[in-house]
């Protein structure tokens, strides 16, 4: 049973994994997503032999409707018919507690976009006592640069256009 569910984990990995490089750079609307999915399932039931590496997330919410996501990564090989071999760390798996605890990953929900967007910071490298240097953070502007006024900027906003806090269009 166990393979099974681990298999069935494998493969819609890579289905999503493909999904998402078989519609980079396209629009899908709902009267093809059937049969990108369709030529995505071909493809990848076609293969003899698929390797990966992933990372993924599972979610967690507390009686106090807090929301705690645990993070894992692995890889994976797999060679038709009968040999899966897959790795994970992370998670509830390799996990260790010690006298340095630093955060490895943010998850700020908004509550007054609709839908409640989520950004996420996962921190790969966490090195503490460096010396930056005298010059670490003196801006040298590249050659050709043009100041820009403060409301140049608003059109770079990671924010759909004409989406506004709290929903209201």
């Amino acid at each position: 049973m166990k393979k099974g569910i681990l298999l069935f984990a494998l493969l819609a990995l890579v289905l999503g994994a493909s999904l998402g490089v078989a519609m980079a750079g396209t629009q899908a609307d709902g009267s093809d997503a059937k049969a990108i999915l369709k030529f995505m399932s071909d493809y990848v039931a076609g293969q003899k032999t698929i390797q990966l590496t992933f990372d993924s997330d599972i979610e967690v919410i507390t009686p106090q409707l807090e929301k705690i996501q645990f993070t894992n990564s692995g890889d994976a090989l797999l060679n038709r018919p009968d040999k899966l071999r897959a790795h994970r760390v992370g998670g509830y798996a390799e996990v260790e507690v010690d006298d340095k605890p630093i955060p490895r990953k943010l998850v700020i929900t908004s509550k007054t976009v609709n839908n409640a967007p989520q950004y996420t910071l996962r921190v790969k490298e966490w090195i503490t006592g460096v010396d930056p240097g005298p010059v670490a953070f003196t801006f040298v502007p590249p050659a050709g640069f043009q100041k820009l006024s403060h409301d140049a900027l608003i059109a770079l906003d990671e924010l759909p256009q004409g989406e506004q806090e709290g929903g209201k269009p």
